[in-house]
């Protein structure tokens, strides 16, 4: 029984340390549960919003957009009478 005892006393500390471990772990578990869980919720949101204000933000801009110049060249029609091939004159 020397043998169970003297692993009994060698493990005095871990098993202090890992019941210390515990519960300080359950605490802060405890303490910033909400924390946590409003990260979560936050990131849910956002993932999301940030696809749907990204598709309100393109529909809003192609809605919005301001007439440009014409798409067709604009052409005027001015007639010309040049007169007789030869140069001349008509009288």
């Amino acid at each position: 029984m020397n043998i169970r005892g003297n692993l009994w006393d060698r493990t005095r500390w871990g098993r202090y340390g890992f019941a210390a471990g515990l519960v300080s772990g359950v605490v802060l578990g405890w303490i910033f549960h909400g924390v946590f869980s409003f990260i979560f919720r936050f990131g849910l949101v956002l993932v999301v919003l940030v696809p749907l204000l990204a598709i309100a933000y393109v529909w809003w801009r192609g809605n919005r957009r301001e007439p440009g110049p014409p798409d067709a060249t604009l052409v005027t029609w001015k007639e010309v009478d040049d007169g007789p091939p030869d140069g001349r004159r008509r009288s």
